[in-house]
């Protein structure tokens, strides 16, 4: 049984493990003991090697990885902080229909939907969230089942770090969105041992420009809050 914090707790531990230990610690064998007391030897195992080894991992090595570890999230809650929660639902002001690609267990979803937004949740996981029955797909981001320009706003919160090919998963979100796209990401540094899966890091605004790319033509910002950024990119 994985050990689980609360927001508050995970963001502090997370500050504490990432940004005040020195690299040449935190990129050492030395940690080993925080990933058995988090996860469980076995599990701890799986986390450790997972970044050295993801480059050459096949989708169905990611896929293995990732049902094997389900049960290993820190937090009690989703990713998304609840001030960014709110500022996605006032930036989606207006939008007809909207997707939360990697929803996961559908919070922020399941939050538009409350403000009546017509909201489509989509993820790999085969059980649909709580809330969504009916406005749930089971996709990859990399290829979107859903016609071009067919969304108003496309929205993805805490989902493309995890995707080894994150620059067919963008075009995606502007492949079938006409008016804007939302994203959030951690801030976090490139350490050789995470206490996620996380094949994408940011810590710089440079970070974030670099992988997203906005395209020409397009008005676009960037946000730092707290320990997330928040992109969005509006067209015509």
């Amino acid at each position: 049984m994985a050990i689980r914090f609360g927001q508050t707790a995970s963001r502090l531990i997370n500050f504490i493990i990432n940004d005040v230990l020195p690299p040449v610690l935190r990129d050492s064998r030395l940690m080993a003991p925080l990933f058995w007391l988090a996860f469980g030897r076995e599990k701890a195992a799986l986390f450790m090697r997972f970044r050295d080894h993801a480059d050459g991992m096949t989708e169905a090595d990611f896929a293995q990885v990732y049902r094997e570890t389900a049960a290993c999230d820190l937090k009690k809650d989703a990713d998304i902080s609840t001030v960014l929660l709110q500022r996605v639902v006032s930036e989606c002001k207006g939008a007809a229909q909207i997707i939360d690609v990697g929803c996961g267990r559908g919070r922020l979803a399941l939050a538009l939907a409350a403000h009546d937004f017509s909201v489509l949740g989509l993820d790999l996981g085969r059980t649909c969230p709580v809330g969504l029955e009916g406005r749930y797909l089971i996709a990859r981001s990399e290829s979107l089942p859903i016609a071009d320009n067919a969304i108003d706003v496309a929205v993805c919160a805490h989902v493309l770090e995890h995707i080894p090919d994150v620059f067919t998963a963008m075009s995606e979100l502007r492949r079938v969105s006409k008016r804007k796209i939302i994203i959030v990401l951690p801030v976090e540094r490139p350490y050789r041992f995470g206490f996620n899966l996380h094949v994408w890091f940011f810590p710089y605004r440079l970070s974030v420009l670099q992988v997203l790319r906005p395209p020409a033509g397009a008005s676009w910002l960037l946000e730092r809050h707290a320990n997330e950024w928040l992109y969005i990119e509006t067209h015509g």
